[in-house]
């Protein structure tokens, strides 16, 4: 006879060894001495053993261990079973994360002898969904409002956990105020500018794009160029400019309630257009309006055929909305560098922290044959252009607002090197299939990935809504369908934030009312974007109690602004 001990079934957790002792009997059951025993498993495969009687798990299953003496044998059923868990640790153990931003988390299971135990299944929870909503089979995170919550994970009934505080947004939520919202035709009002700022401050935005140059005019206290029509009831004319700088007044307002002030310029438009009465304020001033002073710098076209040039500036009447400068022209691109860092400089120490650049394109890709940019086509190729399409020719116009750009960047600089320069841009980039729209490359000569890339364009602004109430432009729609609002998001955000390592706060329309405007700033959210600029003043404005719907929801909390890169 023999005997094994442990008796019966043994149970053995990966990669423990277990050693059984065989005891020979006689018939007596008295224990013989000096026998020899065999050792042998049926599935050596699942757990060895020795000559010696080690038993060695190496893998999941069931096996039998048999001890042979002389003519009699005992059995030992064994299994082998994973290691138990014993603690499992959450990675992060402590983390702060910003309201709409994301996290992943980790978790490790050991056993008893912290020993990692592999591939063993965890479960995700929060203790607080609300706070914090944890995907149960992935541990990513979404920080959904502010508060305190803890993570759990789990395995075989062992948890770990990790404590997490979601703290308020880091966000930019930049509001474009336009001159209409703040102006007469003829005068400044004053007290619309506190009650913009104070309404926005309502809603807890923190950025105010404010405007102040239409074209080649200020809507501030400038030495360079014209007062505006809009302040002082005719250009130029300084014997009615206010005694109150609109400028100056925002800035002081929006002080109070610790919202940033950019100061917004259109770029390269010379002066309105469209209407007798525009045209009729096209005046000569003191100082001068830059097209008026110098109408070759217009934009023009050219027929081909016959040579013939025809200047902008020459039908203001039928041209819409504005007459535009070139930006081929040396002199215009200086112009507009030299009077974003006098605006830097004047009004830097009283809190501006920006220059944001509207219109910084040309008007459409049939223009500018003015002689200056013809000129440095001729000096690079040897001749003027002979096709509107021919590629050089496009590549050089667009070259010129791209060095009109970093010409503006570098004089801010040069003034302050903290101060931000955004740029308000077309939405639509590159031409993409099956869309129909205006594209900013190819239509517009105007490439901020090239400014992003080139370090010289702090924050990308794209214009990302529709141009009226009824239009469905740039609105949200089956992803990535004609001018889907969501597609053009990700696209701004792939290109200049994660490819070129710049901001972008991308444009929310309001034009549509509060649902199209709230579905734009959850996707926004969603995508924990770097910040937004809500088009505009009024458009919000016109919405039932837009304000408060903001404050009690998707800007419930206030924001800090994210650092610029």
């Amino acid at each position: 006879l023999a005997t094994l001990h442990p008796p019966g079934v043994e149970t053995l957790f990966l990669p423990a060894t277990e050693q059984p002792t065989a005891v020979p009997l006689d018939s007596a059951g008295e224990p013989l001495l000096g026998r020899t025993t065999t050792w042998s498993s049926f599935a050596p495969t699942i757990a060895s053993v020795s000559s010696t009687g080690e038993v060695v798990a190496l893998a999941l299953g069931a096996t039998e261990i048999t001890a042979t003496i002389d003519e009699g044998s005992a059995r030992l059923n064994m299994t082998v079973l994973p290691q138990p868990v014993a603690k499992v640790v959450v990675t992060p153990a402590t983390t702060s994360l910003p309201q709409f931003h994301k996290a992943s988390f980790g978790a490790v299971a050991y056993d008893k002898r912290d020993k990692v135990l592999a591939g063993r299944a965890i479960a995700w929870a929060s203790s607080a969904p609300a706070t914090l909503d944890v995907n149960a089979t992935t541990g990513s995170a979404v920080a959904k409002d502010v508060g305190a919550a803890m993570v759990t994970a789990t395995a075989e009934g062992v948890s770990g956990s990790a404590a997490v505080t979601v703290t308020n947004p880091v966000e930019a939520r930049a509001l474009w105020v336009t001159r209409f919202e703040y102006t007469l035709s003829n005068a400044v009002r004053y007290d619309s500018i506190v009650k913009i700022i104070q309404k926005a401050a309502s809603a807890n935005f923190n950025v105010i794009y404010f405007q102040v140059r239409t074209s080649g005019d200020a809507l501030y206290f400038s030495d360079l160029e014209p007062c505006s029509p809009r302040m002082c009831g005719v250009l130029g004319r300084t014997s009615t400019r206010p005694a109150q700088d609109p400028l100056d007044v925002a800035l002081a307002e929006a002080a109070k309630y610790g919202i940033e002030v950019h100061a917004w310029l259109n770029a390269y438009t010379g002066f309105i257009a469209g209407s007798t009465t525009a045209c009729n304020q096209f005046v000569t001033s003191t100082p001068a309006n830059w097209l008026k002073a110098r109408p070759d710098w217009s934009v023009s076209t050219k027929n081909f055929t016959t040579g013939a040039i025809t200047r902008q500036v020459d039908n203001c009447v039928g041209t819409s909305e504005y007459m535009w400068v070139s930006p081929g022209v040396p002199e215009v691109r200086t112009q507009l560098a030299r009077v974003s860092a006098d605006i830097a400089r004047r009004y830097g120490p009283k809190g501006l922290k920006g220059i944001h650049l509207d219109r910084i394109r040309y008007p459409s890709n049939q223009v500018s044959y003015d002689q200056p940019s013809q000129d440095a086509y001729r000096a690079v190729y040897g001749t003027f252009p002979t096709s509107n399409a021919n590629a050089n020719w496009l590549n050089m116009r667009r070259g010129f607002v791209n060095q009109g750009v970093k010409e503006v960047y570098d004089s801010l600089r040069s003034v302050n090197p903290a101060m931000v320069l955004s740029a308000a841009v077309f939405p639509g980039y590159q031409p993409r299939s099956g869309w129909s729209a205006q594209w900013s490359f190819t239509d517009l000569f105007q490439d901020p990935q090239a400014w992003a890339q080139g370090g010289y364009l702090d924050v990308e602004v794209p214009m990302n809504y529709p141009a009226t109430a009824t239009s469905a432009s740039w609105t949200v729609k089956a992803y990535c369908s004609n001018t889907d609002w969501t597609c053009v998001m990700d696209d701004h955000i792939q290109r200049i934030e994660r490819g070129a390592g710049r901001h972008v706060y991308v444009g929310v329309g309001a034009i549509r009312g509060w649902d199209e405007m709230k579905r734009q700033i959850d996707l926004a959210h969603d995508r924990a974007a770097t910040g937004m600029s809500v088009y505009s003043y009024n458009l919000v404005n016109s919405i039932p109690n837009a304000w408060a719907q903001l404050a009690a929801g998707p800007f419930k909390h206030k924001a800090t602004l994210p650092a610029m890169s």
